[in-house]
């Protein structure tokens, strides 16, 4: 079984495989731990980034989370969402 067969929605956005040059989704199981670059499917975006296939494989259909298109920095930190502690994180146990 290939990665394609479990998650055909992948395919799209795969750019090559930097571990197994020339090895596409199509030769490559599920689980495969090769590191492959990605480009976003919005159309004008052309956002990449890598991932071990089977990471993606894997996951179901959904977004790249929104940290990693932020460089690393989290909602909170870019000024997006407010402290979670502000808005009553005490109650689940979040504390400044």
């Amino acid at each position: 079984m290939a990665a394609v067969d479990v998650a055909p929605h992948r395919e799209e956005g795969f750019v090559a495989n930097l571990t197994n040059p020339g090895k596409t989704p199509d030769r490559m199981p599920p689980g495969c731990n090769d590191v492959c670059p990605w480009r976003c499917r919005k159309p004008d975006c052309g956002y990449e980034w890598k991932a071990i296939l089977s990471s993606r494989a894997l996951a179901g259909p959904r977004l790249q989370p929104v940290r990693s298109r932020m460089g690393g920095r989290s909602k909170q930190q870019t000024g997006l969402l407010p402290d979670a502690t502000a808005l009553g994180g005490e109650l689940f146990g979040l504390r400044r």
